[in-house]
């Protein structure tokens, strides 16, 4: 939570006090935006709802692309782990992972190790 208040406070120009008081207060303990906006302003620093909605979606959408990053770091290095010749390149592909920033360039990364998908025909001919 830390990383993303800091980049969320140098998106916005917030101070990160004021966001974390925000965060809190949206996830922690549930409250609306509207009633945070009016009632919990010193916490927030005078916040409008404009703000609070913006750092909302985009706390949300870095937990989401932690997550994906994280789920798909654990499919790679299993996928590294059984063709040798790509575990020397898993550092390399690691740091790739971490250091994208949008779910667009994770997805891009992972293209190449994403399980396809099995048809009934490729079933049968599996079967015999």
């Amino acid at each position: 939570m830390i990383n993303h208040v800091r980049t969320i406070s140098e998106e916005y120009s917030l101070s990160p006090a004021n966001v974390t008081g925000a965060l809190k207060l949206l996830f922690e303990e549930d409250c609306t935006i509207p009633f945070v906006a009016r009632y919990r302003k010193e916490v927030t620093g005078s916040m409008d709802e404009v703000n609070l909605r913006n750092i909302r979606d985009r706390y949300t959408y870095l937990t989401e692309l932690d997550t994906s990053r994280n789920r798909y770091l654990k499919v790679v290095v299993e996928h590294c782990a059984s063709k040798p010749e790509l575990a020397k390149k898993l550092p390399e592909l690691k740091a790739k992972f971490m250091a994208a920033q949008t779910k667009q360039q994770l997805e891009d990364l992972y293209l190449p190790f994403k399980p396809k998908r099995r048809t009934r025909a490729q079933v049968a001919r599996e079967m015999g």
